[in-house]
């Protein structure tokens, strides 16, 4: 998470690199790197001119040509032409061309290569891309990491949340980063400056059962109250998409614990 956020902060600054490459299957991280540089290199005004973006169709052989004649060309209105590359793999076989570009590159010109999961780091694309520009690994976080993520992400918003709330949206959310920023989103609009937000009111805005939940199934269990538990449980198991049973058992012994 720290490389992530010092490349946020270099590419919210202007500090650009002309190549990036980004794999991983974590969306939430690659999109706002890709928005970033979007943000950072291209303007309003130049960006039906100078800032292009294309979906990689392995039927379409002349994408990697188009590609490179888009970065070697000179900005039209802004100071860079941008290109973004989604679903890269099926740019090219070999990528010979985007390697021998690379090699002679057009300091005017930015180039972002996505990738939906993660590169064989022997290929000669990653090593060029390492060599001359910013490789970024997108990887999911783990479910430990969740709650300090969610800590980290509302004092970057200025949301207060009590503690048990983090839990709750973390039982609820998992490590879907996507979601739970959309969530968070929610819980800012919806509060006001200086509140704490506690878990009811996290269930109120959000939507979560408060009756059906990880936090009332521990707090249930608390109490020795053997009935609401099995009730608890018993619903919970019917819905084991919503309540995953790994989670179930994880939520009860960290709280025994």
């Amino acid at each position: 998470m720290s490389e992530y956020n010092k490349l946020i902060n270099d590419i919210n600054n202007g500090k650009l690199s002309p190549i990036y490459l980004i794999h991983g299957d974590e969306s939430f991280f690659s999109d706002n790197l890709i928005n970033a540089i979007i943000n950072s290199s291209v303007k309003a005004d130049a960006v039906d001119f100078d800032l292009k973006k294309i979906y990689s169709k392995k039927s379409d052989e002349n994408q990697e040509n188009e590609v490179v004649d888009f970065l070697k060309r000179y900005p039209l209105v802004g100071d860079f032409n941008l290109i973004v590359v989604k679903d890269s793999k099926n740019l090219s076989n070999d990528f010979n061309l985007i390697n021998s570009y690379i090699e002679n590159l057009n300091k005017k010109s930015i180039l972002v290569l996505s990738f939906n999961s993660s590169i064989d780091k022997r290929k000669k694309v990653f090593k060029s891309c390492l060599k001359y520009g910013i490789v970024f690994e997108s990887k999911k976080i783990y479910d430990s990491q969740v709650y300090q993520w969610i800590e980290q992400q509302s004092k970057e918003r200025s949301i207060k949340l009590h503690p048990n709330s983090i839990k709750i949206i973390a039982d609820f959310v998992g490590n879907d980063l996507s979601q739970i920023d959309n969530e968070l989103e929610k819980l800012q609009l919806n509060s006001s400056k200086n509140q704490v937000i506690r878990p009811e009111e996290v269930e109120n805005i959000i939507g979560f059962s408060k009756e059906f939940n990880f936090f009332e199934l521990t707090k249930e269990i608390g109490k020795n109250n053997y009935q609401k538990s099995q009730d608890l449980i018993s619903y919970m198991l019917k819905n084991s998409k919503k309540y995953p049973i790994p989670v179930i058992i994880a939520v009860s012994y960290t709280h025994l614990t």
